[in-house]
């Protein structure tokens, strides 16, 4: 985890340094999806283990929600180059922000709930 938010730190704290035409900037905000889709889904796995039913966990909400947001996201900013692509597709990203929203709204709705 104390990997993942240095990474993050990193990779957005270049928007001071870099600007987004650079390539290093691209490079960074890449790396760092991959990271937390990586980091995501190796904690979701560890969950399946787990003897608590997974819908009854918040934490599996917060992870299905970065990891439904950031696996599209590499794919539609880091391997579509054409511009007018990516600007007929941006519905998709908008599409997987309100899922991820979603997700995050069950896992705060899971959390309120009385055990």
């Amino acid at each position: 985890m104390i990997l993942a938010c240095v990474t993050w730190i990193v990779s957005y704290g270049n928007v001071f340094f870099f600007s987004q035409s650079e390539p290093q900037f691209a490079l960074h905000d890449v790396f760092s999806a991959i990271l937390f889709t990586f980091i995501a889904s190796y904690a979701l796995l560890q969950m399946t283990k787990s003897e608590v039913p997974l819908n009854q966990r918040y934490e599996f909400w917060l992870l299905l929600g970065i990891f439904m947001y950031f696996m599209p996201s590499v794919f539609i900013f880091s391997f579509v180059t054409d511009i007018e692509l990516r600007e007929k597709i941006w519905f998709l990203h908008c599409f997987f922000d309100m899922t991820k929203n979603a997700f995050f709204s069950m896992a705060v709705f899971v959390m309120a709930r009385p055990r």
